[in-house]
């Protein structure tokens, strides 16, 4: 993790939006426009992230793929969260949390223990599905800014 976080410091940019503007720069030269080669939608999905954050949300994916092939639907909570991919995700801490709100935005899953551990905190207090800890979970990474 070390590693990886003073990587991320030393490289302030986005991969692929260097990619994008390299061709944009390259294009530029030809005659070509922006308009031509990409469409503003597309810029904008490129441009957010910086290299660590592609970082994180790949490893985001595998380790939940690992995770949930690896659970079943009957699985006590203490046996996934004493899992090898969830405490791995729990290990990389408040930085992964963007990425954990944009997963259940796109579905709703055990991934909220996760934001428990990480945070130190529940969403509420009185007993709620993963579906309503994850909208709630949603609403709060909205209210700040996160997603």
């Amino acid at each position: 993790m070390a590693l990886i976080s003073g990587y991320h410091q030393s490289l302030e940019r986005n991969v692929k939006t260097e990619v994008v503007l390299d061709k944009i720069k390259m294009d530029s030269r030809n005659g070509s426009f922006l308009k031509d080669y990409i469409n503003i939608e597309q810029l904008r999905a490129y441009t957010p992230a910086t290299t660590y954050d592609v970082y994180l949300e790949t490893k985001l994916r595998q380790l939940t793929s690992k995770l949930f092939s690896e659970i079943s639907v009957n699985s006590a909570a203490r046996d996934i969260v004493q899992n090898k991919q969830f405490k791995e995700i729990v290990a990389y801490g408040e930085a992964i949390v963007p990425h954990i709100l944009n997963s259940l935005k796109r579905e709703p899953s055990i991934l909220i223990w996760a934001l428990n551990s990480i945070l130190k905190s529940k969403i509420s207090n009185k007993p709620l599905s993963i579906q309503e800890a994850s909208n709630e979970w949603i609403k709060w990474g909205k209210n700040i800014h996160l997603v």
